[in-house]
């Protein structure tokens, strides 16, 4: 901040009106002043809070609002976004609103220079799907009350039904600042990087809560540790009335209380300062949404925090046409009448791409690591659980925290599916190992080894067939490090002589590679008893090669 916490207090403003007037939208604050900051021979950086903005925007979000310094080359003196940075982006079906009030960032005259708001705009795997940002050196307290009067009344209202477009909420958002006979200078540097015609994603729908019960179905108000509730809801229209045709799945977060952070006052004119941030999530699921209505069942962790106060149950649904979102308090903590009892810890198996990979198997240089989880009571996913976090730990280097990776089954709490992209591997062995903890804190692991090969090369990996021997049918099956691609597979099958009998010809990918032969030649006669070579050729678009062969037996 560095200007006596002026850029704090606005951000924290800011994020009062959006908690008071959109709860259905949940905030994220990233403060650079909460993080540790670090010196370097560039100057100081604050690493960690550069990871949470780019992870934000990979994991998708509607809108980011940076309030602060910067200019036409990035954010923040300390560099906390940079060209590099937007460069790594994969973000091409999570397009945010990024709004900037700082000096420059979407400069768009200058011929000498192309601004890091327009590179943003024109990245084509990624990127933005529009900036209301600033052309020109601008003011802080401006800034603020234009951004504020974007926000309120204009980004997230209706109007005749309708949100507003980006060009309306511009336009609408200025007027609103200028009637109050504000600096109009310092509103004309602001404009719109996009399709002023074009409307933000928003839900259409809304979702509420109906009721909590307990396990023994009597209605309750307050979510104690280690009790097993069901939360009932229902999706409906702008004026309360229920959606009888909505059938689809709903994702229901539940947050335990905003816990009490504070900044580190790393800089002169910083100073320490504590806020609030909703962040502790205890509950993250799935349901299945019938004519409208739907209920989840879950077992609150016996990590919260245990004095009594107003959680939020958050919930984002969809039927594969039209969306809804929507929130509701409750209070959380104390502990549960008749709390659950369990001693048995939770089973983990840990794949690499999809749930047919084998241990030891081939990966290119960024795998998808998959953990398939079980427990009676469910899993502990509370942030801040200290010691009691899902993580990863590859080749036993420093712990990957993996709550945000973590979701559970379709109408089922007890099992879930934790799934963390790894980037940029090196060539060679690699070891996984997954930890988590149930609601009750007793722990389970998993683990796994792979292969990474460079994926400028491509490679066949356990190439085999089963069942073998075989009498009527046989499934190829294979790994190959070319992670979501498609490739065109051969298989030559040679009979006891040498003389070729049969070639199968297959579009695969790393998703749907197996390939079913009956045992027949190329005129569909049955062949005799035996032992046969066969013989994989993979091919890339590229035209990149691989094979590799193996042996297979026809039973009389």
């Amino acid at each position: 901040d560095e200007d006596s916490n002026k850029y704090f207090r606005d951000s924290e403003n800011l994020t009062d009106v959006m908690t008071n007037n959109y709860p259905s939208f949940n905030v994220e604050k990233i403060y650079l002043d909460a993080y540790q900051q670090k010196s370097t021979a560039n100057g100081a950086r604050y690493p960690d809070a550069k990871r949470a903005v780019n992870r934000r925007i990979e994991e998708g979000n509607l809108i980011m609002n940076y309030m602060g310094h910067g200019g036409e080359l990035g954010l923040a003196h300390e560099r906390v976004l940079q060209l590099e940075d937007v460069k790594e982006w994969e973000n091409y079906n999570k397009l945010p609103l990024i709004m900037t009030a700082t000096c420059e960032f979407s400069r768009f005259d200058d011929p000498q220079r192309t601004s890091l708001g327009e590179k943003i705009f024109f990245k084509p795997d990624g990127g933005a799907i529009g900036l209301l940002s600033t052309t020109r050196l601008v003011f802080a307290g401006s800034n603020f009350r234009l951004t504020k009067d974007f926000i309120k009344d204009n980004l997230f209202e209706k109007e005749n039904g309708d949100h507003k477009t980006l060009g309306e909420i511009l336009k609408d958002g200025k007027n609103q600042y200028n009637q109050r006979n504000e600096d109009a200078g310092n509103a004309l540097k602001f404009a719109l990087i996009g399709d002023p015609a074009l409307t933000l994603a928003y839900p259409q729908e809304n979702i509420q809560t109906t009721k909590v019960t307990d396990h023994n179905e009597s209605q309750k108000d307050t979510l104690g540790a280690l009790g097993k509730y069901t939360v009932h809801g229902e999706v409906v229209n702008d004026n309360g009335q229920l959606l009888k045709d909505f059938n689809g799945i709903v994702h229901p977060t539940i947050f335990d209380k905003p816990v009490e952070l504070t900044t580190l006052g790393n800089d002169q004119g910083s100073f320490r300062k504590k806020f609030e941030s909703l962040q502790n999530v205890i509950f993250k699921g799935r349901a299945s949404i019938e004519n409208g209505k739907f209920k989840f069942t879950f077992v609150t962790p016996k990590d919260i925090a245990y004095q009594k106060d107003f959680g939020k149950i958050s919930y984002y649904g969809d039927n594969g046409k039209i969306d809804a979102n929507g929130a509701s308090d409750v209070v959380i903590g104390g502990t549960a009448e008749d709390p659950i009892q369990d001693d048995q810890p939770p089973e983990v198996d840990v794949y690499m791409n999809d749930t047919t990979f084998n241990f030891g198997g081939t990966t290119g240089e960024e795998p998808l690591l998959i953990a398939k989880v079980y427990d009676e009571n469910g899993l502990n996913i509370v942030s801040g659980s200290i010691g009691h976090e899902p993580s990863l730990l590859m080749n036993d280097g420093e712990p990957i925290l993996l709550n945000d990776a973590y979701e559970a089954g379709l109408d089922n709490y007890k099992k879930g599916t934790i799934k963390y992209q790894l980037k940029d591997l090196p060539e060679g062995r690699h070891r996984a190992k997954v930890k988590v903890w149930d609601v009750v804190n007793n722990s389970g692991k998993g683990f796994t080894e792979f292969i990474v090969a460079n994926s400028n090369k491509l490679v066949i990996d356990k190439l085999l067939n089963y069942p073998n021997p075989f009498q009527d049918q046989t499934k190829f099956k294979f790994e190959h490090n070319w992670e979501g691609q498609s490739l065109n597979a051969k298989i030559e099958i040679v009979n006891p002589n040498g003389t070729h009998v049969r070639t199968l010809n297959r579009s695969v990918s790393s998703e749907n590679n197996e390939i079913t032969w009956s045992g027949r030649n190329r005129n569909h006669n049955k062949l005799k008893g035996g032992i046969y070579i066969y013989r994989l050729t993979l091919t890339t678009d590229g035209g990149k090669v691989a094979r590799k062969s193996n042996k297979l037996v026809i039973l009389k």
